[in-house]
C-alpha cells in the first residue's frame, strides 16, 4: 500500500495577464499567465507573514466556449494548465499539470480543480500525486496536496 503525505498551502490573489491569440476574443490558443505569493496559511493579524514561496502558472485555452460538453453547466472554455510551486531559499518545487473547464473569459475558476503532480525538485524530487485547488474568496486559493510514495 502506498504512503500518502498531505499538506495544505494557499496562494494570495494572483497577478493575471491574458494574451489574445488567434481569433479576436476568446478562442483556442489564448494564453493566460499568472503568479502569486505562496503561503503556508491564511494571513491573520497575529501572523501576517505566512509567505513561503511563489506560485506561478500558464494556461492555454484548448477549447473555447461553443456547445457545452456532457455534464457541463453551460458553455465553458477548457484550459491546459501548468503550475509550479516554488519555496523561497531552497531548491524545493512541485510541478502540477491538468486541464479544467472555466467560465468563458473568466480569469479564475469558480469551482475546485483537480490536477496531477507530475514532478518536483529538492525534497520533492520525483514527486507524484494530486492537488485539489479550491477558490476560497477574495482571489485566494487553497491547495490540498496529496503526494504518493
Amino acid at each position: 500500500m502506498p504512503t500518502v503525505r498531505e499538506m495544505t498551502l494557499y496562494n494570495a490573489p494572483p497577478r493575471i495577464d491574458v494574451f489574445d491569440y488567434g481569433f479576436p476574443g476568446g478562442s483556442a490558443g489564448d494564453l493566460v499567465v499568472w503568479h502569486a505569493p505562496l503561503a503556508s496559511a491564511l494571513p491573520t493579524k497575529q501572523n501576517p507573514e505566512v509567505e513561503i514561496g511563489i506560485c506561478t502558472g500558464t494556461m492555454i485555452v484548448v477549447k473555447s466556449g461553443g456547445d457545452p460538453l456532457p455534464g457541463e453547466d453551460g458553455a465553458r472554455e477548457h484550459r491546459m494548465t501548468h503550475v509550479e510551486l516554488d519555496w523561497h531559499g531552497s531548491d524545493d518545487s512541485l510541478v502540477i499539470m491538468g486541464s479544467h473547464p472555466y467560465q468563458q473569459h473568466a480569469p479564475q475558476s469558480d469551482q475546485a480543480i483537480l490536477r496531477a503532480v507530475i514532478g518536483g525538485t529538492g525534497r520533492f524530487i520525483g514527486a507524484r500525486g494530486e492537488v485539489r485547488s479550491t477558490p476560497i474568496g477574495g482571489g485566494w486559493y487553497e491547495h490540498r496536496i496529496r503526494l504518493v510514495d
